[in-house]
C-alpha cells in the first residue's frame, strides 16, 4: 500500500513538473525567467507540497506585464503623473502607502491627495508590453509620454 502511494505521489509530482516545464526548454531557462540559480529551482521541487505553491507563482510572474502608467485625480483629470514599471500592482501600492503617510517625493501630488483624498486618485494605463522589456525600453516611452503631456505633476522623468 505505502508503494502505490509513493508511485501516486511521483506521478502527480511529473504531471505538475511537467506543467510547469512546458513553457521552458530547460531547468536554466527557467532558472533565469525567475532570476534565481538553477540549484535554487532544484531546492524549491524537493518539498512535494512546495510544488503547486511554486506553480502559482510561476504563473503569477508571467502574467505580470510592464507599462507605462499615469496616476490623476478625478476632480483634476488633466494633471498627470507619468510612470513606468515592471510590476503595475506593486507600484501602485507603493504610491499609495507613500501618500498616506504623506511620504510621496512628489510633494505636488502629495497635496493634492491631502485634499482630495484616496478615493479621487485613479490610473490609467497609457502603453503594455506583452513581452519581456528592458528597463531602458520602459523609460524611454515614459520620457516620450512625459514630452507630450502638457501638465503633469512630476517636474523631470529619471534616466
Amino acid at each position: 500500500m505505502y508503494w502505490r502511494t509513493l508511485n501516486k505521489r511521483k506521478k502527480e509530482k511529473r504531471k505538475i513538473l511537467i506543467s510547469i516545464f512546458k513553457d521552458f526548454t530547460s531547468v536554466e531557462d527557467l532558472a533565469r525567467y525567475m532570476g534565481i540559480s538553477r540549484q535554487g529551482v532544484y531546492d524549491q521541487f524537493k518539498r512535494y507540497d512546495a510544488l503547486q505553491s511554486w506553480k502559482e507563482h510561476v504563473l503569477r510572474i508571467k502574467s505580470r506585464k510592464a507599462v507605462v502608467y499615469s496616476l490623476f485625480f478625478v476632480q483634476d483629470p488633466k494633471k498627470r503623473y507619468i510612470g513606468s514599471t515592471k510590476n503595475l500592482e506593486i507600484r501602485l501600492k507603493c504610491h499609495y502607502n507613500e501618500l498616506k503617510n504623506n511620504k510621496h517625493y512628489c510633494k505636488e501630488l502629495q497635496k493634492d491627495y491631502n485634499i482630495y483624498g484616496k478615493d479621487s486618485l485613479k490610473y490609467e494605463i497609457i502603453k503594455q508590453y506583452d513581452y519581456p522589456v528592458t528597463r531602458i525600453e520602459l523609460v524611454y516611452d515614459e520620457k516620450v509620454e512625459f514630452d507630450n503631456t502638457a501638465n503633469k505633476y512630476n517636474t523631470d522623468i529619471p534616466v
